[in-house]
């Protein structure tokens, strides 16, 4: 068969298409009457319950419609607003300085503390260690009086006598013991320099024989707990004599 015979058996398209008023109508109909889709607005309904299915239906389309009240909806941050890390940055700042300041009066008040501490400790034991100043000046009393009881049993030579000072002396000696046991010692003043920290001056001795202010004789006994003063020694100071 001949390529001439094949093209004329051939349909022509221009018989099988519809007249182009025909389609030109057809196109006009389905502009006009647009095919709603039911699974769309199905859709639609489901996803947005609250709203009318043409808005729905917008939104599924794409969005592009305007919504009333949206525009400029957008807020920029002035100059003079600060952002949120700024906010957040200038309240740890000021957090950090609270802390530190909460820091330095803890530490304050520990060193205050260890030096109360450290005071009243020291004070307890000076209290402690001189709580026997008031015994002491009684004891002294009697030693004065058993000093004189010898004394005046030197001077009065005899064997009651003789029996009685010895007692008494034995009596000093246990005083003295027992003084020393509590941390009680005599001052020193007889041929010692005047020292008016220790001895308190009753009396001038003109003399030659010693040089001047010096402690010629002791009038009165001065004792010393540890190295606190309790009673200073009564003394007589010497001093050159006055010349005519």
């Amino acid at each position: 068969m001949t390529k001439k015979e094949e093209t004329g058996n051939r349909p022509s398209n221009r018989e099988n298409s519809p007249p182009e008023a025909e389609r030109g109508e057809s196109k006009h109909s389905e502009a006009d009457h647009p095919v709603e889709d039911p699974e769309m607005n199905g859709l639609a309904s489901q996803e947005w319950p609250n709203r009318p299915p043409g808005d729905a239906a917008s939104e599924v389309n794409g969005g592009n419609e305007d919504v009333p009240g949206t525009a400029g909806a957008e807020t920029d941050t002035g100059p003079n607003e600060e952002s949120p890390l700024d906010a957040l940055a200038t309240e740890l700042e000021a957090a950090r300085a609270d802390i530190a300041a909460h820091q330095d009066r803890y530490m304050r008040l520990q060193a205050e503390m260890e030096n109360y501490k450290r005071r009243t400790s020291k004070e307890h034991e000076e209290r402690l260690k001189y709580a026997l100043t008031p015994l002491v000046k009684e004891i002294a009393a009697v030693m004065d009086n058993l000093e004189r009881a010898v004394e005046h049993a030197r001077q009065n030579q005899g064997e009651p006598a003789d029996a009685l000072r010895d007692g008494i002396e034995m009596v000093i000696k246990q005083m003295i013991e027992a003084f020393s046991r509590c941390g009680v010692t005599r001052i020193e003043a007889e041929g010692k320099p005047f020292d008016p920290n220790l001895h308190e001056a009753m009396t001038v001795v003109e003399t030659d024989d010693h040089p001047e202010d010096q402690v010629v004789m002791v009038l009165q006994a001065g004792y010393l707990l540890h190295e606190r003063v309790v009673r200073p020694a009564r003394v007589g100071v010497a001093k050159k004599p006055t010349p005519a």
